[in-house]
Order: structure tokens, then sequence, then C-alpha cells
């Protein structure tokens, strides 16, 4: 339930639009990857995954990453 209230968040929707809209031009349907797809891969890690597991952390401190992993 936390999980799906973070993600249903307006704050996290604009987000992830802001994060899209930043880098859609930079993707191009080859089968070979561009070297810029590393940095925003990393910015996104910080950016998107941080604040998920930032908001999961405070709204459920016996959050366990690897515990939900494994379960899914």
């Amino acid at each position: 339930g936390n999980l799906q209230d973070i993600l249903l968040d307006p704050k996290f929707e604009d987000m992830c639009k802001s994060f899209a809209i930043k880098y859609c031009m930079e993707f191009e349907a080859t089968e070979e990857n561009k070297l810029c797809y590393t940095s925003i891969f990393k910015e996104y890690q910080e950016t998107i995954e941080g604040y998920l597991m930032k908001r999961l952390a405070e709204e459920c401190p016996v959050f366990d990453m690897e515990y939900f992993s494994n379960e899914l």
C-alpha cells in the first residue's frame, strides 16, 4: 500500500514526467547503445530510485528491498 501511494503521488508523477521529457530525444530505435545512456541511467537511479527508496524508508521503516525483490 505504501509503494502504491508513493507511485500515485502527483509529486512522483511530475518527477517521472520531467525526467522523461528531459531525455526523450536522446533515445533512438537502434540496437547499439549510446554512451550517454550510462549517465542518464545513473541520474535515473539517483533521482527516481533514490526518491522511492527515501519515501519507502520514511513510510515503512522495516521495508527491505532485497526481500521485496525476491518476493517479486
